[in-house]
């Protein structure tokens, strides 16, 4: 059988991630620092070359593209302690474009797309499961949004209204809950896929024993 070293490669970092869960240690620490180093560099020269193709080649042909050049240089102004404060116009332009921006999505997707979603026929004649299906989001919906009017009491048939609408909540929480516990679990099962690989499946004691090591090293002080 053929040894595969990528595939060794990739069931020695699984295991040091994996082995957080049972305690902190050394060997899951030089991974980490590892992969933030890595993904640091892989950043940079991705960023650089964005920055070349999109900004310094193209500025024969579209001068406007100096003011973000010249605003993405003031940022480095943030290394000198006497012009620090240059850096503060770029980031405050920044700033002020991502909330225009931001604003106008969280409008869009928050608050337009959300009545559109809602404003829907509660009787469909021909489906009764999907009449069914409306009813219930108007319903939640109604319910929900009664549930943070503060002006008056919840009692009697406001209160009931409302204790629906916390019921539907929590509905809405549990299965946003479920699909992040299903996301995770699906790296953790592709995670799992690297370290039974046929040419990784030997590394893992050897990367027990080296894990179990660390830990009781670091547990004496010895490192």
């Amino acid at each position: 059988m053929a040894i595969d070293a990528y595939e060794i490669l990739a069931v020695v970092f699984a295991m040091a991630i994996l082995s957080w869960t049972f305690k902190p240690n050394p060997v899951h620490r030089i991974v980490e620092s590892l992969y933030v180093g890595f993904n640091a560099g892989y950043l940079l020269v991705t960023n650089m070359r964005t920055a070349y193709f999109s900004g310094i080649q193209p500025l024969a042909t579209n001068v406007i593209l100096m003011i973000p050049l010249i605003l993405g240089i003031l940022m480095y102004a943030r290394l000198s302690k006497k012009y620090a404060y240059v850096s503060n116009y770029p980031i405050a332009f920044l700033t002020a474009i991502g909330l225009a921006v931001a604003t106008r999505s969280i409008i869009q997707a928050d608050v337009v797309e959300q009545i559109k979603s809602t404003a829907i026929p509660l009787i469909v004649p021909t489906s009764g499961l999907e009449t069914l299906g409306n009813i219930v989001i108007a319903i939640s919906v109604v319910s929900s949004i009664f549930y943070f009017t503060y002006a008056t009491e919840h009692t009697g048939a406001k209160g009931i209204l409302a204790k629906i609408g916390i019921a539907m909540m929590m509905v809405g929480f549990g299965a946003n809950a479920a699909n992040i516990l299903l996301s995770r679990s699906a790296r953790t099962i592709t995670m799992l896929g690297y370290i039974m690989v046929p040419s990784g499946i030997y590394v893992v004691p050897i990367m027990i024993v080296i894990i179990a090591l660390s830990i009781y090293a670091e547990k004496k002080g010895y490192i």
